[in-house]
């Protein structure tokens, strides 16, 4: 399992060591397949869902809602993840672009055991 987005503000310390803050990695450019990566990122299989409404981190008077952790069946992310990328032009892992570029921009089925699995690795530390 791999975390995309391991942002300090993302994920609590028992997840690892973090990439740094989500503020290290803003930029004004965004990617030229900027849409269907964002498409992508928001149609991951929910593994891990959490309700609630937190705080826009770049800006608290805004919110976003939810906390969910979703899949493609090798990286997991924040459902958040999508919507810092699109307003924010938050940069991602080359390896994760990579593979979402490799999937042709479609989440794959994430089988029942796998799902599983990760959801077992995400308890210990969420």
């Amino acid at each position: 399992m791999r975390i995309a987005g391991h942002y300090a503000e993302l994920w609590p310390a028992a997840a690892g060591r973090p990439s740094g803050s989500i503020r290290d990695f803003t930029g004004d450019e965004r990617e030229p397949d900027a849409d269907r990566i964002t498409h992508y990122l928001s149609n991951g299989s929910v593994i891990y869902e959490i309700m609630g409404v937190r705080p826009d981190l770049f800006e608290p008077t805004k919110t976003i809602i939810g906390s969910s952790v979703t899949t493609d069946g090798v990286w997991v992310w924040r459902d958040g993840l999508a919507y810092y990328f699109r307003k924010y032009h938050v940069r991602l892992e080359p390896e994760f672009l990579a593979h979402i570029r490799s999937q042709d921009y479609q989440v794959p089925p994430v089988p029942i055991d796998r799902m599983t699995e990760l959801a077992d690795r995400l308890d210990e530390f969420l």
